[in-house]
């Protein structure tokens, strides 16, 4: 298999960073000297460029944004699901049906919650933004909850 690297750097421990397009994405990699690799014309390798921190860590952090929005997403979907609802979309739709007041104060604590959730989501990306590090575990902990 042919690989595509850019901004690789060889590290004290023999082992070299880059980026390695795989599906069609730029992907952090660690190539092993123990591995054989078959590398593509197209490749900058070996005439490359040490890697540039700044554009690894803006990778990094575009990663952990994207997971942590795709977290959010699946957690507010999922919690709808949960009561019967095909996603959050469709339960805050009954925060204004009169007929059904169970359902409206369903949908009307789904937006509420949904609300809340975001608030939260734009606080931690903002943080993940500006440079702190959190994992994915201390995120989606602090998820607010629901109160049905």
């Amino acid at each position: 298999m042919k690989y595509t690297y850019k901004n690789a750097q060889e590290n004290v421990s023999g082992s070299t960073d880059c980026l390695i397009l795989l599906g069609g994405e730029w992907v952090p990699h660690t190539q092993d000297p123990a591995m054989e690799y078959e590398l593509s014309e197209e490749s900058d390798w070996p005439d490359v460029k040490p890697c540039d921190q700044a554009e690894k860590d803006a990778y990094e952090a575009q990663q952990l944004i994207d997971q942590a929005s795709a977290i959010l997403e699946s957690t507010l979907d999922n919690k709808a699901k949960e009561y019967g609802y095909d996603n959050i979309k469709t339960a805050v739709t009954y925060a204004d049906e009169p007929i059904v007041e169970k359902f409206q104060l369903e949908g009307i604590e789904f937006r509420r919650w949904r609300s809340l959730v975001y608030a939260y989501g734009y606080e931690q990306l903002a943080r993940i933004e500006s440079g702190e590090t959190i994992t994915l575990e201390e995120f989606e902990a602090g998820i607010p909850s629901i109160n049905l």
